[in-house]
């Protein structure tokens, strides 16, 4: 048995999941269906990935990814990308506070797209391909009542 440091993380997000299902349990099957399929999932994953982490061995080489950060890591390269997502996923979370889900969402396809060298006719079919997933998915379909977003408050007073 080996349980890393990082296995930490795991066991606490395994943990959240799991409350979380436990928790939606008591709900009526219409609210807690969705926390109850996510949140299944999540919890075999998060059991996998803890199992996998605790019971390797100790003599295995571990892979990092793009996302690991070292204390010691000379060119700084994964702590750069870390805080470029950080970034980019709360412009995306302030997005949707000041224009609305649907647009937001639509407004970071684009420009994460093209930002990072998608061409035009590329980044302008997925900015509308996550436009109409979005707003024919979570509008049309589900009918998802979304907060109104503060400039369409400010706008109708």
């Amino acid at each position: 048995m080996n349980f890393q440091k990082k296995s930490y993380f795991t066991l606490t997000l395994l943990v959240i999941m799991l409350a979380a299902v436990l928790y939606s349990l008591h709900w009526p099957l219409r609210a807690s269906i969705l926390i109850l399929f996510l949140g299944g999932i999540g919890v075999v994953l998060f059991a996998v990935q803890l199992f996998k982490e605790v019971f390797s061995s100790p003599s295995a080489k571990e892979e990092k990814s793009g996302m690991d950060v070292s204390v010691d890591d000379k060119d700084h390269a994964a702590a750069r990308r870390a805080r470029v997502f950080w970034v980019w996923l709360i412009g995306l979370s302030f997005g949707i506070w000041l224009i609305g889900f649907a647009a937001a969402t639509t407004l970071f396809a684009f420009l994460y797209s093209r930002l990072n060298g998608a061409r035009w006719p590329l980044a302008i079919f997925t900015a509308f391909l996550c436009f109409a997933i979005t707003y024919g998915l979570f509008e049309l379909v589900i009918h998802a009542p979304w907060p109104q977003p503060f400039l369409w408050q400010l706008i109708s007073g």
